[in-house]
């Protein structure tokens, strides 16, 4: 899901448009995507407590909001502009190969006690 992200976040970048306009495309798409993607998961582990670690879906939900604020920095004029998106759509891309590399390292087989 964050490839298809970086996708349409660049996407948006690329676009010829106005700068506000872009801010605010910014802002609501990564906060929608914040809210749909790992925001379910963190509620619902921190509602049921099963064990599971947050610490991979709070990464990404805060690099969506590094993203908005880059709408944010866009709108206002100040601040970091499009190197926010730049720097959450890289961590993004780092985070799916360290994922997909250790989706494919051998792990120790589980026994049932």
């Amino acid at each position: 899901m964050s490839m298809i992200t970086i996708m349409i976040g660049s996407n948006l970048v690329l676009l010829p448009q106005d700068v506000t306009l872009l801010g605010v495309e910014l802002i609501v798409f990564n906060l929608t995507c914040a809210c749909l993607l790992p925001g379910p998961i963190i509620v619902n582990e921190l509602r049921n407590r099963e064990g599971l670690p947050i610490r991979i879906p709070a990464l990404a939900a805060s690099f969506y909001l590094l993203a908005a604020a880059g709408g944010v920095s866009l709108i206002v004029h100040w601040g970091g502009g499009l190197y926010l998106p730049l720097a959450a759509y890289s961590a993004y891309l780092l985070l799916a190969v360290t994922n997909a590399y250790a989706l494919l390292m051998p792990h120790r087989k589980s026994s049932k006690k």
